[in-house]
């Protein structure tokens, strides 16, 4: 939520999503929760860079939470219901002037979770560990 110290970034997010179906054209749908809408959702990055020696060396961590959540109903109202999840990504880099080399590995752990889902055939799971290499330049 901003630089407590010199070099140090946090950035923090949290969401209550109370997302309830108050009014529809199909009355035994209210009071339900909207599909793919969790309840809890929180997200986190932290960011260090060094000074002295390693001047431009960077590392980094963070977090992406959704807690459980319904997809959408059949026609007897049974909803699919996704579980919740914690992924964990990180990131180091090395920063001169302008130039910025970063290795990002996301899903540390590399969790299985649905990023979303629709019905009992229709879910779409979230991405395995990934890595990724970047160079940046800024104007």
């Amino acid at each position: 939520v901003g630089n407590p110290i010199p070099n140090l970034s946090i950035l923090l997010a949290y969401a209550y999503n109370n997302a309830v179906i108050s009014r529809d054209s199909d009355e035994n749908l209210i009071g339900l929760t909207k599909e793919n809408a969790p309840l809890h959702n929180s997200s986190s990055w932290i960011r260090y860079t060094l000074t002295s020696k390693l001047n431009g060396l960077g590392f980094g961590v963070g977090h992406s939470h959704n807690s459980v959540r319904n997809g959408f109903r059949n026609s007897r109202y049974v909803a699919v219901i996704l579980p919740g999840y914690v992924i964990f990504n990180a990131m180091v880099y090395y920063q001169v002037e302008k130039l910025r080399l970063s290795l990002n590995v996301n899903n540390l752990t590399d969790q299985t979770y649905f990023a979303g889902g629709y019905n009992f055939e229709r879910n779409f799971p979230g991405s395995p560990r990934q890595y990724l290499i970047s160079v940046a330049y800024s104007f």
